[in-house]
């Protein structure tokens, strides 16, 4: 700072890695006031904020009016997740520093807002501050039109463009911060040779926008390092500055795959240097001064800096869009909310998608799995046999009856059932007569062999497939096209791979058990396929009256919704894109995890076979000194939600009570499954920040 007084600073953004960074630097110089989002501040030095950015009257009423300047350092830089979540990148790239702008032009104040190099085209090098911009995606065009904003409210805003790294912290890493970390670890990481870029050091960012500040500078000003550097180039000098084993350096090409990015965001920094009369530091100088800041406890600092979370990643969640939305509000406005066409039209749609001839939609897989023992007609003196390692529901479907369920051993390495197990428990217990294999966390049992036992013990078949919807069997069918059983079954709960808020499916090739089933699911009537038996009262002068309808076995009220299937069929448009982002994220986990001494994945290595529902790792608790509770702990406090899946469903206290078995000694694989199991956040919309959060944090807890 140019003088002896503490200059009053506005900070938005205060828990990112500009605004972290920013108070390191600057809470024994500046008086700061920090807006806070998801996670709290910790800092004696700073005043924390709590206040919502897209509403102006809370804006204008909470925010100071007497500082110095404000600093808008808010952005969604997740180039992906602008993609798959463009109203997000609008909102916080465009409009809320449209609000800012707005805030200060009416109370007078200086505004500092951060944009970056991202918004041109990547056909030239070293581009000034004269070249228009050029967005290529969702990211660069939202934080182009944020700057557009922020110049119609204030004439002498300062605008900065940069690419800056730094230390960050953990719910916020940088791209040097993952590269350090990588090859500490002595993992191997590809590098691009041919995209280009200015990095700056985050110090010697802040130290220039506050030199701009009291220069009372204006406009927009390329704000970066000196040189134009490949990737490759950034990760080699790092790895010299640290002593890091160059050969894990992998040099590699661009290619275009879903997104476009600019090629070369290098920028010419002529402009401040002339402003400030001074060379801005090449990448080796500031490098170094990372080194040293390492050593000084910077990146330690930061995470102490930072609280526990409001909001943590939790381990499952739906996505919802508009055009959800619309199908929810037009049932709502136009047609039937329940025994309407949708029903219909979605059981239509998701048999078509798996492969089979008949469908029945109900109000809950649990409801579903109770049908499908009712349709093929088990009862008391009748056994069940499924897997442990699964929902209670598995199993009470056939208690329902009055059958006896029976729980053979799992795989540990897939969860699943064994089918080694399986035919010892058929071989002592002849009258068992179904069998539910489950399909745990969406990965295909191995259906060829259950199936060959299935028939060798003359048993039914119905696969709980709740969690595997999108998924397919080894021979590349879809789960679900009933080439292995009676029926498959699906979930449509919330955390589901589609959402519906509850429901079911059943589909099975069957048309007598498909008959059966829309009878069980609407109190033992169906109008629709059933012939009349009392021809007297059904009709009137040769005509069927109406009205009329007639119960002819027992049922219950399992219906689904219009308003659940019209989530279901907009739902299963994306399912498609919902299952590569369920992969690709898996294959993340599976490559980050690869090399941890006390934990491995499940189910690893065959991610495009599975519904990828869920994300187990086997972790050995005594090994690092914590129990699976502390570590949960651990990691909510931290910002990741984790879980267990499942309790074995014969160490529940009502089973052990009336069906009582020793589980450790009888069922062994499932025991040591549950005694290291710790499940790990998995959806589709989980952002790039989310998803290196959760690396993150399960290495730093579990080591």
């Amino acid at each position: 700072m140019k003088d002896n007084v503490k200059k009053k600073v506005l900070l938005f953004g205060s828990t990112g890695l500009l605004g972290t960074n920013w108070i390191q630097y600057n809470q024994i110089d500046q008086d700061i006031y920090a807006v806070t989002n998801r996670q709290g501040l910790s800092a004696k030095q700073v005043e924390c904020l709590s206040v919502d950015l897209t509403n102006k009257e809370e804006m204008f009423s909470k925010l100071p009016k007497e500082v110095d300047f404000v600093v808008n350092a808010i952005g969604f830089t997740d180039v992906k997740g602008s993609e798959a979540d463009p109203e997000k990148a609008y909102l916080l790239n465009s409009i809320i520093p449209k609000n800012i702008a707005e805030f200060c032009k009416v109370h007078g104040l200086k505004m500092v807002h951060i944009s970056t190099d991202h918004i041109f085209s990547g056909n030239k090098c070293k581009v000034s501050e004269d070249e228009i911009p050029a967005p290529l995606n969702q990211y660069a065009t939202t934080k182009e039109l944020g700057e557009k904003y922020v110049k119609e409210e204030l004439d002498d805003a300062l605008i900065i463009r940069t690419n800056f790294f730094g230390w960050g912290h953990r719910f916020r890493t940088s791209f040097s911060d993952w590269l350090y970390t990588s090859l500490k670890n002595e993992e191997k990481v590809n590098m691009y040779e041919d995209i280009f870029f200015s990095p700056i050091y985050v110090k010697d960012l802040i130290n220039i926008i506050n030199d701009l500040v009291d220069r009372n500078a204006c406009g927009i000003f390329n704000v970066g390092g000196s040189e134009r550097l490949s990737k490759l180039d950034f990760a080699q000098k790092l790895c010299s500055e640290f002593g890091f084993n160059s050969a894990l350096i992998n040099p590699s090409k661009y290619r275009e795959v879903e997104i476009k990015r600019p090629v070369d965001m290098s920028l010419d920094v002529s402009k401040v240097e002339k402003e400030l009369g001074r060379k801005v530091s090449g990448v080796s100088e500031m490098l170094k001064e990372l080194h040293l800041d390492l050593n000084r406890g910077i990146h330690r600092k930061n995470n102490d800096l930072i609280t526990s979370p409001n909001k943590v990643i939790p381990y499952g969640k739906h996505y919802i869009d508009k055009k959800d939305i619309e199908g929810v509000v037009n049932v709502l406005k136009d047609g039937f909310l329940t025994q309407g066409p949708l029903i219909e039209k979605f059981e239509r749609k998701l048999a078509d998608f798996v492969g089979a001839k008949y469908a029945v939609a109900m109000s809950s897989w649990t409801a579903g799995l109770h049908m499908a023992v009712m349709a093929l007609g088990l009862k008391e003196g009748d056994g069940i046999v499924t897997s442990p390692n699964s929902f209670v529901a598995s199993s009470n479907c056939g208690i329902y009856e009055g059958a006896t369920p029976y729980f053979c051993d799992i795989d540990i390495k897939s969860g699943n059932m064994c089918p080694i197990s399986l035919e010892k428990i058929l071989i002592k217990n002849p009258h068992i007569k179904a069998i539910i294999p489950v399909h745990f966390g969406g990965f295909p049992c191995e259906m060829e062999k259950i199936s060959a036992i299935a028939k060798k013990y003359d048993c039914k078949m119905i696969e709980d497939g709740a969690q595997a919807l999108g998924g397919v069997y080894r021979n590349g069918k879809k789960i679900g096209d009933c080439q292995y059983s009676d029926m498959v079954g699906f979930s449509f709960h919330p955390v589901k791979n589609i959402a519906c808020g509850e429901g079911g499916m059943l589909v099975t090739n069957d048309k007598e058990l498909y008959l059966k089933l829309l009878r069980i699911r609407s109190h033992g009537i169906d109008k629709s396929h059933d012939l009349f038996e009392n021809l007297d009262l059904a009709e009137t002068d040769g005509e069927v009256n109406s009205w009329y309808y007639e119960m002819q076995s027992l049922g219950y009220n399992f219906r689904i919704t219009d308003i659940q299937c019209s989530l279901g069929i907009t739902q299963l448009d994306k399912l498609p894109g919902f299952m590569l982002k369920r992969i690709a994220i898996a294959n993340r986990y599976d490559e980050a995890f690869e090399g941890l001494q006390n934990a491995y994945p499940i189910q690893i290595k065959q991610r495009e076979l599975s519904g990828n529902h869920l994300y187990v790792l086997q972790v050995d608790f005594k090994k690092i000194g914590k129990s699976r509770n502390a570590v949960i702990k651990e990691m909510i406090q931290n910002g990741v939600f984790g879980h267990v899946h499942y309790i074995p469903i014969p160490m529940q206290p009502f089973y052990q009570k009336n069906y009582p078995m020793d589980v450790k000694s009888e069922l062994p694989e499932v025991y040591k499954y549950y005694d290291g199991a710790l499940t790990i956040p998995l959806f589709s919309s989980m952002t790039e920040d989310e998803i290196t959060t959760v690396i993150s944090v399960v290495k730093k807890v579990i080591g």
